[in-house]
């Protein structure tokens, strides 16, 4: 079971939105990002959610894991460890909730899950962006065909909506696939690794908001978002891949622990993923 530490997440959500709204009386410009920042801020922000959800309990551990477990069949826990995609554990043994459903070989079954899983993601994000053509269209008075050309280089929110999509498009292929495979595989305990992947993200997102907070006040009214963005970094690479805070109630080094070295490969990779979009959100 996954350990949880909600005062370290909401006293840091506290901390930041309280140093929002300090800078923002104090010095209001520069804050929010231009276009060309706002993809990179609305996954991490997504990823600030994703942290809560994980840090509100429940009888099953977490709102986060009860979605995935009990409403999506995803991460559900085995008997012992196994590799990703595997319909065995490492003892040859047959996995429980992996590979049920497996018509054809496994590789074949996944290709089509990954193409099932893909033109729903791809069909709905469709759906969302002629629904948004439509509401410029109306809010501008003019056609919906003026509404699609309005999506184009005129739409300063470009950049998040496809930032957006490319996360829905993962999404989707994370409970479509999720259902039916150990994506990281599973720990020596038998929990999904996937789930403890997540829970490791916790730390470096709390200590990016601790982090952040601290760079927008230490900014003095100038270049607001760079500040908080590399405070953000900062805090990213001291908790998730140096483990200097402590904040991940599943860090790199209790995955290690575990055994299975792809989820410790898949911990770093999503912290490397939080470093890459705070960096990117300081763009100008």
């Amino acid at each position: 079971m996954i350990d949880f530490f909600p005062w370290a997440f909401w006293g840091a959500l506290f901390f930041f939105a309280a140093a929002v709204l300090f800078v923002r009386r104090t010095a209001p410009k520069g804050l929010f990002p231009t276009a060309a920042g706002r993809g990179p801020v609305l996954v991490l922000a997504l990823f600030v959610v994703l942290t809560a959800l994980g840090q509100i309990p429940t009888e099953n551990g977490s709102v986060l894991r009860t979605i995935l477990t009990d409403g999506f069949a995803v991460g559900r826990a085995e008997a012992g460890a196994s590799l990703p995609f595997a319909v065995t554990d490492l003892r040859g043994a047959a996995l429980v909730h992996a590979g049920t459903t497996v018509v054809s070989t496994p590789v074949v079954r996944i290709v089509i899950q990954t193409l099932v899983a893909l033109i729903a993601g791809g069909v709905t994000s469709f759906v969302a962006w002629m629904l948004t053509a439509g509401w410029f269209g109306a809010q501008r008075g003019v056609g919906f065909a003026e509404g699609v050309r309005a999506l184009g280089d005129e739409n300063p929110w470009r950049g998040a909506m496809i930032a957006g999509t490319i996360f829905w498009m993962a999404t989707t292929w994370v409970l479509f696939l999720g259902r039916d495979w150990h994506l990281f595989g599973t720990s020596p305990s038998g929990e999904d690794l996937f789930l403890e992947v997540l829970a490791h993200l916790s730390g470096p997102v709390t200590a990016g908001l601790v982090a952040g907070a601290l760079g927008l006040l230490a900014s003095r009214g100038g270049y607001l978002r760079r500040w908080a963005a590399a405070g953000f970094a900062a805090g990213v690479v001291l908790d998730g891949l140096l483990g200097v805070t402590g904040f991940a109630p599943a860090g790199l080094g209790a995955l290690s622990a575990a055994g299975p070295a792809w989820g410790t490969a898949g911990a770093a990779g999503a912290t490397l993923l939080l470093l890459a979009l705070s960096v990117s959100a300081a763009r100008e």
